[in-house]
């Protein structure tokens, strides 16, 4: 990426866009929060269950009935499985065949 004329590499880019608001005479403390909370979200989603094994950032329940609800209702006390996807739908042919 590039910021005014600068490369900078994806994961350096909200540190660079730190930098730029302090250029600019903005204030950081936001910008600088938004990093953190970002950090703390990552590190409780992917470093916390494979190291610790613990899963803290759960979805409640009721959300997750309340959503399934409202976009999936039942169908007379029916519910067929979604189709599974397919990676290759063509019949095929074989090379240097007919």
């Amino acid at each position: 990426m590039s910021i005014w004329g600068f490369q900078v590499k994806g994961y350096q880019l909200p540190f660079a866009l730190v930098f730029v608001t302090l250029l600019m005479g903005g204030d950081i403390w936001r910008d600088i929060l938004g990093l953190a909370a970002g950090h703390l979200y990552h590190f409780l989603r992917d470093v916390v269950p494979v190291v610790y094994r613990v899963n803290l950032l759960k979805c409640p329940k009721f959300f997750t009935t309340f959503i399934d609800t409202r976009l999936n209702p039942p169908r007379a006390g029916l519910r067929t499985p979604p189709p599974q996807p397919r990676m290759f739908g063509g019949g095929g042919n074989r090379l240097g065949g007919n």
